[in-house]
């Protein structure tokens, strides 16, 4: 794998909490901590664009930002920004200048902050959980139009949520307070408890991969990460930076072959994931002037043949904040998804079973060639030795 190199480095006056990447990554979002506000950055020039914010009341602090599509006759996409008031902004936006297009709707979903959203881009579907446990599921018809489709009561402090199955017809919660991961089926009249899986240790961050059949999960008791399969149900493999406080710090898949994570002091470490041993490919360094900064944020992008990672390291100390956007240029590992389009740009990883297959077929080939020329002569001789 090609190593990243760093492209952008943007310094902060303020700790951030969120970072996104617009879907041809040529702007970052970066969700502050302190003022609740939005920055959109272009990154070709380090500039930042735009201010989103919400003057009344205040949002308190940025939790976290996704992107949702609605139901409505263009498929339009628009930003979903989590609050530590529990409240979520919708604001529909394009790539250019400026980015947002009319007002910001917002929905007081809770009554305590927003800890972990998701997205159904199947369904047009919405859904966000507050750290008090409850998980709202929203129909989205646009940015000013959520209908609240099912409300589920989580066993704990919800850390991570995402859509599963083909049909995105189950949502998976992940909660910290009771090491627990949990699905319900989401679709029809009635919600039900499909299953519960205890982990080894508390859940800080969650990640899944794009195919669905991977999560990366930081474990808060070791600081260690690990990949599990699908509905949680087998440990893969386990990750270690070095990390020693139990500080939450997000992971990410940056593809299904390779994982990003972030640490205690001032490190981002890339890992392959496709050996049992997993090896550290490349460890990518922030300077923020402290001498331990946390680096607790992780973004990916991929557009164009390209990957795009930022990084967002955060000096408690001296309340600032360094960001780095790292590129590499060639993409060549398997199963790789184009954040804009949604479509698979390369597909190498299951071209043993195919080749396993036409093999099988061209062995049967020949014995039904062998057969046929053989039969008839071998047909000859027993009835000649019935006649005789």
């Amino acid at each position: 794998m090609q190593k990243f190199q760093k492209a952008v480095t943007l310094n902060k006056s303020a700790l951030i909490n969120a970072l996104l990447f617009t879907k041809d990554g040529s702007l970052l979002l970066t969700g502050r901590g302190d003022e609740g506000t939005v920055k959109v950055w272009d990154l070709s020039s380090s500039a930042c664009l735009e201010t989103i914010s919400y003057p009344t009341p205040h949002w308190e602090q940025i939790t976290g930002l996704i992107w949702a599509i609605a139901n409505n006759g263009d498929h339009s996409r628009f930003l979903c920004i989590g609050t530590g008031r529990g409240k979520i902004g919708f604001a529909k936006n394009r790539s250019v200048t400026p980015f947002l297009l009319g007002r910001i709707s917002v929905t007081h979903a809770f009554d305590h902050p927003v800890e972990a959203m998701a997205t159904d881009h199947i369904n047009f579907r919405f859904a966000a959980a507050s750290q008090s446990g409850i998980i709202k599921v929203f129909q989205i018809s646009g940015p000013s139009s959520s209908d609240v489709l099912y409300e589920i009561l989580a066993f704990g402090f919800p850390r991570g949520l995402h859509f599963s199955g083909d049909e995105h017809k189950e949502l998976v919660c992940y909660c910290l307070s009771q090491n627990r991961v949990a699905a319900w089926r989401v679709y029809g009249p009635h919600i039900k408890r499909l299953w519960v899986r205890s982990l080894n240790g508390p859940l800080g961050s969650v990640s899944v991969s794009d195919n669905g059949q991977s999560i990366l999960i930081q474990d808060l008791k070791t600081s260690e990460f690990d990949i599990y399969s699908a509905q949680a149900t087998m440990q893969l493999a386990r990750f270690t930076t070095g990390s020693t406080e139990s500080r939450i710090i997000q992971g990410a898949f940056i593809h299904s072959q390779a994982v990003v994570l972030g640490s205690d002091h001032g490190e981002a470490y890339v890992y392959n994931t496709s050996t049992r041993n997993a090896a550290c490919l490349q460890k990518l360094t922030h300077d923020t002037g402290e001498e331990y900064p946390l680096v607790q944020l992780t973004a990916i992008c991929r557009s164009s043949g390209k990957v795009l990672m930022a990084t967002g390291a955060n000096a408690s100390s001296a309340k600032k904040s360094e960001i780095c956007v790292w590129t590499q240029n060639t993409i060549s590992e398997p199963d790789l998804v184009d954040s804009a389009s949604g479509k698979i740009i390369h597909v190498h990883q299951h071209q043993y079973p195919k080749l396993a297959l036409i093999f099988t077929v061209m062995v049967f080939g020949v014995f039904q060639l062998l057969v046929i020329m053989i039969m008839p002569s071998y047909l000859l001789r027993v009835w000649g030795d019935i006649k005789g």
